[in-house]
């Protein structure tokens, strides 16, 4: 009976603290890719999977949840003039947690060996990271306007290559160069056709993805330095200072809705990918609202202003019109996977890799 009354006055206490305590503290515990540990220390690095080596599921974790979701499904690629054919992922992918690059997104990190220890982790809904050793670098880049025939086309998407030492195997790699030139060859064939290729007007097919190089270890622990490190006590910070962006713009709401074009808030875009701001709203108009203003801000800022017409009112509607253009393909996540325009949740994001919707 003593313990039930200390628990009730706990929960008592607790009822009374601020709402953002609450929200802090989920995303703190929660969230599996920031932690206080040290992200990379020599060449060792903390690994986070999110697709099991042979499998073909690319599941994703959410940066600003933490919760790990199927992103898309690696659909079986025939390379043009070969008879292979691309359908799962050659070794373990996922994320260094507690280092992200400029995008804001974690590093890739790609590691050989336990794929059966990570596919088990996976599916029994495990958010541990794993030790591993980093190797070396896959220098991949991306088609970003087609077909590509200038170098200022393609963007670098590289990948940090590493090994698990736990499995036998591996557990004497160091270095890219210790491995057969073989599997070296696997993992660049395998970057180079997974996006696929275009058949364009002149006939020939053209890449998405291609692997210029490799780089050794030395080079890759000097890729991921000018990386930015975001421990749990800077996430606080960050989520703090994201929901004083949020309630001034609640704030201002009523004045937002008389001028009907407010001025691009940068502050405002930068949260939105960041933290979760669905806590912040104590009614359904305040939520209405947050969508609205989010469309808009999205257009306006992200597209650069080229949007004729557009207002506050009229925002969603664009968003609607726009979200089927497959040349500026925005990919949106709801509340659930049918859901509307409505009742956008978070993470409005320009994306050009998939039309899916993302559950």
């Amino acid at each position: 009976m003593l313990r039930i009354k200390k628990l009730f006055f706990i929960l008592l206490i607790f009822s009374f603290l601020p709402s953002s305590f609450a929200l802090i503290k989920m995303n703190l515990e929660e969230n599996p890719l920031y932690s206080d540990r040290e992200p990379l220390k020599g060449a060792e690095a903390w690994f986070l999977v999110e697709v099991p080596g042979g499998t073909n599921e690319k599941y994703e974790y959410r940066r600003t949840s933490g919760r790990i979701v199927l992103d898309r499904v690696l659909c079986p690629r025939q390379v043009p003039g070969s008879s292979q054919v691309i359908k799962d992922f050659p070794a373990n992918y996922g994320v260094m947690p507690g280092i992200f690059n400029r995008d804001g997104d974690p590093v890739d990190l790609m590691v050989l060996g336990s794929e059966r220890e990570y596919k088990k982790a996976l599916l029994n809904g495990e958010k541990k990271a794993k030790r591993i050793r980093v190797i070396g670098l896959i220098k991949l880049q991306e088609c970003d306007s087609l077909p590509c025939l200038k170098s200022q086309d393609w963007v670098n998407d590289w990948k940090v290559l590493g090994v698990d030492p736990r499995d036998q195997k591996y557990k004497d790699i160091f270095n890219i160069t210790d491995l057969g030139a073989h599997e070296v060859k696997k993992l660049n064939f395998f970057w180079s056709n997974y996006k696929g290729h275009r058949k364009l007007k002149d006939g020939k097919w053209h890449p998405l993805a291609r692997v210029t190089e490799n780089g050794g270890v030395e080079e890759s622990l000097k890729f991921m330095k000018g990386f930015k490190k975001i421990n749990k006590s800077e996430r606080k910070k960050e989520i703090l200072a994201c929901q004083n962006v949020y309630k001034e713009v609640i704030e201002r709401k009523e004045n937002f809705l008389k001028e009907g074009t407010p001025p691009i808030n940068k502050a405002f875009l930068s949260c939105l990918g960041r933290v979760i701001p669905k806590h912040f709203f104590k009614n359904q108009k305040n939520f209405s609202f947050y969508g609205q203003y989010s469309a808009y801000q999205f257009l306006k800022g992200k597209l650069k202003d080229k949007t004729p017409g557009l207002s506050l009112e009229n925002s969603l509607k664009v968003m609607e019109k726009r979200k089927f253009d497959l040349k500026t393909y925005y990919r949106f996540v709801f509340k659930n996977p049918k859901g509307s325009l409505d009742n956008i949740l978070y993470d409005l994001d320009k994306n050009k890799k998939s039309k899916a919707w993302v559950p």
